[in-house]
């Protein structure tokens, strides 16, 4: 396989085969961005991934050049694992920080550890979930954001969860969380900035969107200097198609609380019957 170039091999978690690697997507970058650089930088006949994950989610990518592509049926059935940042007591439209903020909520302070479990035990019976317009899926082949279908009953395949972290923390450690969101997506706004690529207004636009966003985070959030609401990280090993922040709004409505995720990152599983029960803390 011709070599890569540095800044694309900073990427690569690992390689399958010769034309078969694993890259790590970076906050902020979208799949179909990650595919381009490729593309650009080692000139293919063809390119394709096993699953796209959301710009605001960073974590495994499969990328199979050539005749590799055959392989990515495969790849895109394999029941993946997320770690997920949860904020409890403050909601947005699309589940995460893509959208404005809504719903400022105090939790109390007796919401325990056994409270999320409990209705993570829930989410994982459930054999359907509702996945709403921010997301990749297509009703009659068109994404639900262009459609006046904005939600769409989906199989729900919850096979394994784990509560690594529950505590109850002030809106001043939400803003710290957001900030180190906005600083990566600048950092990461830099590197990509410095690539030799051609064509990246569409993305350059997503960067500076999404740090524009967090910054109106920010400000919403110290709003509310007394505010107390719940945060956890949540280990989830899921199937096809699962589509986490709607497992997110779940949860919250169970809990009676506004949801949302504040990061999501993604690996692989091939078979999660032998994966740990519990992940490395």
């Amino acid at each position: 396989m011709k070599r890569l170039p540095s800044w694309l091999e900073r990427l690569v978690k690992r390689r399958i085969s010769e034309k078969l690697f694993v890259l790590n997507k970076p906050l902020g970058l979208s799949t179909y961005s990650l595919v381009d650089l490729v593309k650009q930088a080692l000139k293919p006949q063809k390119v394709g991934h096993g699953g796209t994950l959301d710009p605001l989610a960073t974590g495994e990518v499969v990328l199979g050049l050539d005749t590799a592509t055959t392989q990515l049926t495969y790849w895109l059935q394999q029941d993946k694992a997320y770690e997920v940042k949860v904020v409890w007591g403050i909601g947005s439209e699309s589940f995460d920080l893509e959208t404005p903020l809504v719903g400022f909520q105090n939790v109390r302070l007796n919401m325990e550890p056994e409270h999320i479990l409990s209705a993570l035990k829930v989410v994982k019976a459930k054999q359907t979930i509702y996945i709403g317009k921010y997301s990749a899926l297509k009703s009659s082949g068109k994404p639900l954001y262009t459609t006046e279908n904005t939600e769409k009953l989906k199989p729900n395949r919850v096979y394994n969860f784990d509560l690594i972290e529950h505590r109850i923390v002030g809106i001043e450690e939400i803003i710290r969380i957001i900030t180190n969101v906005k600083t990566v997506l600048e950092e990461n706004l830099r590197w990509y900035l410095k690539l030799p690529i051609k064509g990246r207004g569409v993305q350059v636009s997503l960067f500076k969107k999404l740090v524009s966003q967090c910054n109106e985070h920010i400000k919403m959030c110290k709003r509310y200097p007394h505010l107390k609401v719940g945060f956890s990280r949540i280990y989830l090993e899921v199937g096809k198609g699962t589509y986490v922040r709607y497992i997110v709004r779940e949860l919250g409505e169970m809990l009676g609380y506004h949801s949302l995720a504040l990061g999501i990152t993604r690996t692989y599983l091939i078979d999660h019957k032998k994966i740990r029960q519990r992940p490395v803390k």
